[in-house]
């Protein structure tokens, strides 16, 4: 029973650490395309994202199957307002912050629903 525990603790860190590592590199391309200069929004979005996908992805762990794309949108909306505030705190510039906040969220979710097959 222990080790059993251990093989699924352990995919699970592993699955959480795929998650987070590809919408990290989803978000800092989205930041290049969208032409963000300032170094400061780059480190922001990599620090918020530990957070926030993770907890996402911890979260959704626990939500039956009936409800999991109602409740996977549901948080991703709290997720893109979360995010919104922090860039807007950094750039004081609220149409900045709500377009890299949906932008990035958008892609990172879309590209990942694709990529899910063939990660997980």
């Amino acid at each position: 029973m222990v080790m059993h525990m251990d093989l699924y603790s352990l995919s699970l860190l592993l699955n959480l650490g795929k998650a987070l590592l590809l919408t990290i590199v989803i978000e800092l391309v989205v930041l290049l395309i969208i032409k963000v200069k300032d170094k400061k929004i780059f480190l922001a979005s990599v620090i918020i994202n530990v957070f926030t996908n993770i907890s996402l992805n911890l979260i959704i762990q626990t939500i039956p199957g009936t409800y999991y794309h109602i409740a996977v949108i549901g948080l991703e909306i709290i997720i893109v307002i979360v995010e919104y505030y922090l860039y807007f705190f950094l750039l004081r510039n609220a149409k900045q912050a709500i377009k890299i906040a949906i932008l990035c969220n958008l892609a990172s979710y879309l590209i990942g629903l694709l990529l899910m097959p063939f990660i997980y």
